[in-house]
């Protein structure tokens, strides 16, 4: 056991004098007991003496930062980092009848598409037999340890004595970890609260002044192998697309590929394995910790270690690839969900009894969310440009066989966007930059989907990101509950807005009992990106009549706020499986003819942004809604993939592409067996989907859709149609097509549809690698590459804006997307509502009297710009 004076450090035993007598078992030795540090900047910093797989022995030393000690620290997770593993699948060959499809994996990656053959399964969470604790000797005392941080100390002793018999001194790895080292959970004392409080808020200088950090993911497995393979191919890839557009306007060699066109199986080599690999590799626990966020961006220098190499983390950060918008499923499998959902809400009951498949556990957007909050932080801070840092490829020589391999640079730019600054005239003609604050509600929003042990927490490990200065400090003695409603509080008073009420989670995710509903929990995940992120750069402002916020915090524990009514949700329906269907038959119930006339972001200049009125049909107003309105209208951009007409070809294009897979599937089994039940549910998919085109296309308003024609009707319907155009409408000059009746302007035309349906192209080869699938690669060639890419960018902005959200429209025949719970309730009636000084518009649920429960923030089309107002009332959000 050591000892230590208030000011006197002899008293911890050397090194030397330590690793000479005999080591004796650690079960045997005393507990270690804590000494309080002498000052408020001091730290402890562990030595490990002997490293072996049944024993580590380290010494325990006080340091002060104001010293500038050189050491390494460690970022890593207490508990087993790994969630997925492999496990044998049911056999899928012979599944034939509906009551096969719960046999399916769907909650699982494919058919096996391993390397050799094998399977990948989804296990989420650590498992069992790996939460043991081991016994360490620190200063010839017992300490317990997760097994872990032990596992890590054990690595290094592996790596120094791999160092030892290469025997090349100039190896910084190496040399670095031999340094010193911070270890959260030895060097603080953990049953300390107000040494822990205080150690936290030291966190960011302990990170900042570490000569560098390891980030422990824990062991290697074949997994982590295939996952390092995976970065490889993006990393080649990246740098093949930099050179390509880089490259000289002359040089007509390059080959310079579309940057929209790149898809989950664009990039060489990449297999369904490499990507569930990549994404079972980032979804270890290491990168779903709130702490890492901080650990990683205060960084100066990140190896990222297990126990099967040392690599720099950069690399893994920079392979974030912006085209994955699907999970990856197999062709078929993709497909037979969308089966399954239509006949769940579609068909006789005896085809609805398949099972619909789960969900992939591993979602794309769960497994990047990391990384992009990364570089998005990161660029406010100005530590980098948010974003995807720049990839170049060289060759180098190898030193261990002296051949040429690849190796990769990544450059980080150093300067921030100027949207991240302000601009303040200091004086007549002069004027002076200063950064945004980064505020603490745009940190928690980039990494809400983190997780703590100590949800508290989820507030802590963040205070050190944020620079607007809330006055909250870490206090380990309050509940969790106080530390919400706290950090709420001082968000809706700092920024006098009520942008944090965005950040509130659906019912069914809470974890945290006993919180006001107008109290985020924000320990819980939120499966949506909210519109209002708090940005001083922002689009929409709901209340722009309004534009000063009140509110009173009351002693009964309700939020006070002025607002008012603006309509009432009658409809909902999901995203999720065939949204096709869904979305048509919910546009059906509004008229065709909006009714609003929203207005809108027209232009932008020198002077500002000008809001402009303008009608709209029903279609135009369901894509934009599909969209969140995020476009530009800008006179000089018009045509862009982001402008007006951009996004409206792309949700044209989407229609087509869904008719035509649609098509593609029944071209295939139409002649197997008309009488069985999945021809007929094939037959049935595509009827419905060409009769919603029909009834929109016609202009029709109806409550509840039916279908009532077969296959030769809705073929007739469509020529029917395509005759009219010819003989009513006048060819575009350019296109030489029918150009469309005024109303739809935005809604495939019958020529699109015919003209698709007779276009002749190669079709994928059986068995073809193709990560999209047969279905949808055949729809896509019948698009032209431009078309390609803004069906690409419309459902890229879509799946932003509706996921983790419904689809509903009001009593007045307004779209709007709302959180999941918008509509559950059959007893109660979501309002949407106003709220004085809000940017976006609010679902509430009445309670009592003037009482009213927050289902969560909204988009309304035709009120997110201020357009509707009316007398501000007072209510109460309980």
């Amino acid at each position: 056991m050591w000892t230590q004076g208030e000011n006197n450090t002899s008293a911890q035993p050397s090194a030397s004098s330590a690793s000479s007598r005999e080591i004796p078992n650690p079960s045997k030795l005393p507990e270690l007991k804590y000494y309080k540090l002498p000052n408020p900047t001091s730290i402890r910093l562990l030595d490990i003496v002997e490293s072996e797989s049944d024993k580590v022995r380290c010494e325990m030393r006080i340091m002060d930062l104001n010293s500038c000690p050189e050491y390494a620290a460690l970022s890593y997770t207490w508990g087993n980092p790994v969630t997925v593993y492999e496990e044998p699948m049911p056999d899928t060959q012979n599944l034939k009848y509906p009551e096969d499809a719960d046999k399916l994996p769907f909650t699982y990656s494919t058919p096996p598409l391993g390397p050799n053959g094998e399977a990948l399964v989804v296990v989420d969470g650590p498992r069992e037999d790996y939460g043991t604790q081991r016994s360490i000797e620190v200063n010839g005392c017992a300490v317990h340890v997760e097994e872990n941080l032990f596992l890590y100390l054990v690595a290094v002793g592996h790596w120094r004595a791999q160092h030892a018999r290469t025997g090349d001194d100039s190896d910084h790895v190496h040399d670095a970890l031999r340094l010193p080292m911070w270890i959260d959970a030895l060097c603080v004392n953990q049953t300390d609260l107000a040494e822990r409080a205080a150690q936290v808020q030291l966190m960011k200088r302990i990170f900042k002044s570490a000569s560098i950090v390891f980030a422990w993911i824990g062991q290697s497995d074949r997994l982590s192998s295939i996952a390092t393979d995976a970065m490889e191919m993006i990393l080649n890839y990246a740098s093949t697309l930099s050179e390509a557009i880089f490259a000289p306007t002359h040089d007509s060699e390059v080959q310079r590929p579309e940057l929209m066109d790149t898809s989950l199986s664009s990039i060489p080599g990449m297999s369904v394995a490499h990507w569930f690999a990549l994404f079972s590799l980032l979804q270890r626990l290491y990168f779903r910790r709130a702490w890492i966020a901080q650990e990683l961006i205060f960084s100066k220098s990140i190896l990222m270690i297990c126990s099967g190499g040392i690599m720099s983390i950069t690399l893994l950060l920079t392979a974030r690839s912006e085209p994955i918008d699907r999970p990856p499923l197999s062709d078929a499998g993709r497909h037979f969900m969308k089966l399954a959902t239509f006949a769940e809400t579609q068909c006789s009951p005896q085809i609805a009894s398949a099972s619909t498949p789960r969900s992939l556990e591993i979602e794309p957007r769960n497994a990047f969310s990391f990384i992009l909050g990364y570089h998005r932080v990161r660029g406010r801070l100005g530590s980098s440009k948010a974003g995807m840092p720049l990839i170049r490829s060289r060759l180098v020589s190898s030193r261990v066989n002296s051949k040429a391999v690849h190796s990769w640079g990544v450059e980080l730019p150093e300067h921030i966007k100027l949207s991240d600054q302000v601009m303040v005239e200091v004086e007549p003609g002069v004027f002076r930059f200063h950064r945004r604050p980064l505020r603490l509600l745009s940190v928690l929003s980039d990494f809400r989907n983190l997780d703590a042990t100590d949800p508290r927490d989820k507030i802590f490990a963040f205070l050190n990101l944020a620079t607007d200065d809330l006055g909250l400090i870490p206090d380990y003695c309050a509940n969790v509950q106080d530390v919400f409603r706290k950090a709420t509080e001082a968000m809706l008073k700092k920024t006098g807005t009520f942008s944090v009420l965005s950040q509130i989670q659906d019912p069914s995710e809470t974890k945290i009992k006993g919180l006001p509903g107008w109290v985020p929990d924000f320990s819980a995940r939120l499966e949506r990106t909210p519109f209002d992120q708090d940005g001083e750069e922002y689009q929409f402002y709901t209340s722009s009549n309004f534009p000063t916020a009140k509110m009173h915090f009351n002693t009964d524990g309700t939020l006070g706020v002025d607002g008012f009514k603006v309509d009432t949700v009658s409809s909902v329906t999901d995203m999720e499986g065939d949204a096709i269907i869904q979305v048509l038959k919910l546009a059906l119930k509004v008229p065709a003819h909006y009714p609003a006339n929203p207005l809108a972001w027209w232009c932008k200049d020198h002077v500002g942004r000008h809001l402009r009125p303008r009608a709209v049909t029903r279609v135009e107003a369901l894509w934009r809604t599909l969209v969140a309105d995020q476009l530009t209208e800008m006179d000089e951009d018009y045509g862009t993939l982001d402008s007006r007409a951009g996004l409206s070809t792309g949700f044209v294009n989407w229609v087509i592409t869904d008719i035509l897979e649609a098509r593609g599937l029944l071209v295939q089994y139409i002649d197997i067996d008309p009488d069985h039940w999945m021809v007929k549910l094939i037959i049935d998919s595509f009827c419905t989907r060409m009769c919603l085109w029909s009834a929109m296309y016609d202009e029709r308003q109806i409550s509840t859709f039916t279908n009532l024609r077969d296959l030769g009707g809705v073929l007739d319907d469509l020529g029917s149609k395509k005759q009219d155009e010819e003989d009513q409408y006048q060819p575009d000059q350019h296109l030489e097509i029918p150009s469309p009746r005024m109303g739809l302007e935005h809604f495939p035309t019958a020529h699109q549809i015919a003209a698709c349906f007779r276009k002749h192209v190669q079709e994928p080869e059986d068995g073809e690698d193709t990560l999209i699938g047969s279905y949808r690669t055949s729809a896509l060639l019948r698009l032209t590459q431009l078309e390609r890419r803004q069906l690409r960018n419309f459902e890229k902005c879509m799946q932003e804006a509706t996921e983790g959200r419904r689809l509903f429209c009001t009593e007045a025949g307004r779209f709007g997307l709302g959180p999941k719970p918008t509509g559950q309730d059959s007893q109660c009636t979501d309002q949407i509502w106003i709220l004085n000084g809000a940017k976006v518009p609010f679902v509430l649920r009445w309670e009592r009297e003037n009482r009213y429960k927050i289902v969560g923030e909204a988009y309304v089309h035709g009120v997110m710009y201020g357009e509707e107002t009316n007398t501000l009332q007072e209510i109460r959000l309980v």
